[in-house]
């Protein structure tokens, strides 16, 4: 099931939330857990963060970031994200609980240079039980290394995608126990490379559902700005893998990263577009040339999707104390 107007909206204005919250200079998010939301003016937009998300990037090696000078150790992480689950009042109001789990889009040079990394690579397996994927099944080398990378010298020494498995695990398996026989959704979000990282999320459960969450759970991805992340073969196992999966892909007529890596690259579009036409407030024609990003920001997505945003400055960084879901 596709989501609404008003759902798409929501997920565009927590993508934003991933942005305003990022620390670039720290690497880490401007607020704690249970203020993120809240101090973003989304505190009554339906959701509660449970968790945050980091990347582990290694530019050196050709898999990621710089050197972390504090233990000589030739990766970063990052906050890329966090999941955040729907309250009560959101869950009545859509009919089933939601879990959105919401990747920043390219924030850093670090990011930047895995987005360019534009060669086409088969999925590896990842966390317990390493599954081994179909060789066919191929996508942009930066962002599988992205979601999968991993450092014991790191704070968080798993990838980001067994981040994200742990908790969405965690989060069914208490929903279940609180609310039995309530619907569970999952829904995968994020503006740019969020996108990106979120068909990833949604690509692993597609193609083998047993190893990430249990049955019964339906995934979706809704994207803003996403550029192409694999092949035809990717693409495929999305939609018509053994949980198949909704992907409606947000773009802004003239943004030019949904068009790249081109398709003479060997890659493929990925779920429904819905386009969002510039009406109004469109630069002349002879300056788009010089600001080709004005069609890219998520700025522009929320405009067009809502004329009044609500997001709030950010405010000054504050201690970040472990939160969890009781």
């Amino acid at each position: 099931m596709d989501a609404d107007e008003g759902q798409v909206l929501n997920y565009c204005k927590l993508a934003q939330a991933a942005y305003d919250a990022y620390d670039s200079h720290n690497g880490t998010s401007r607020y704690p857990l249970t203020d993120l939301l809240p101090a973003l003016g989304l505190g009554g937009n339906g959701y509660v963060a449970t968790s945050f998300l980091y990347a582990t990037v290694n530019i050196l090696t050709g898999d990621g970031g710089g050197v972390n000078e504090e233990n000589d150790c030739p990766h970063k992480q990052h906050w890329i994200g966090y999941v955040a689950v729907a309250t009560d009042a959101e869950r009545d109001r859509v009919g089933y609980r939601d879990i959105a789990v919401v990747w920043r889009g390219t924030s850093t040079l670090d990011e930047l240079l895995k987005d360019l990394q534009a060669v086409l690579v088969p999925i590896h397996g990842g966390g317990q039980g390493q599954q081994a994927r179909r060789p066919e099944v191929q996508v942009e080398r930066g962002f599988e290394s992205l979601y999968t990378s991993s450092c014991d010298a790191c704070n968080m020494r798993t990838s980001a995608r067994s981040q994200v498995l742990a908790e969405l695990s965690r989060l069914v398996t208490y929903l279940r126990n609180r609310y039995p026989g309530e619907g569970i959704r999952v829904t995968a979000t994020g503006h740019c490379l969020g996108g990106a990282l979120a068909l990833l999320t949604a690509a692993w459960d597609a193609a083998d559902p047993a190893a990430a969450l249990p049955g019964g759970v339906v995934v979706r991805a809704v994207t803003f700005a996403a550029p192409r992340v694999g092949n035809q073969a990717f693409c495929d196992e999305l939609v018509a893998g053994k949980r198949r999966v909704s992907v409606q892909r947000v773009i802004v007529d003239r943004d030019v990263v949904p068009t790249l890596p081109p398709t003479f690259f060997g890659y493929a579009d990925a779920g429904n577009n819905v386009r969002l036409l510039n009406a109004g407030h469109v630069p002349l024609p002879f300056l788009t040339l010089l600001v080709p990003w004005h069609f890219h920001g998520i700025k522009q997505y929320l405009r067009l999707l809502d004329p009044t945003p609500v997001l709030l400055p950010p405010a000054v960084p504050a201690p970040v104390p472990v939160a969890k879901l009781e």
